[in-house]
């Protein structure tokens, strides 16, 4: 599923800036206590970064909001 949404997402269609310059603002915020190590990591938030813009894209009628990321740090921090 995930290599899927990478074709449809970021290969076969137009990126989108606005909503990747949002998550990108939001997610550099993003810590948990006794886990700020974690968020410092690039390559962690490149994968946060990347799954919340497919998962919003793929579910345009909800898409991206402020606060969202806080689901994907359960994932992260585990």
């Amino acid at each position: 599923e995930y290599k899927r949404l990478l074709t449809k997402h970021y290969i076969e269609s137009q990126d989108d800036e606005q909503l990747h310059h949002q998550i990108r603002i939001d997610c550099v915020r993003t810590t948990i206590h006794g886990f700020q190590h974690v968020f410092e990591n690039k390559n962690i938030l490149e994968i946060l970064n990347r799954v919340l813009y497919l998962w919003s894209r793929e579910y345009p009628q909800i898409s991206y909001y402020q606060g969202k990321k806080n689901i994907m740090k359960i994932f992260c921090s585990n």
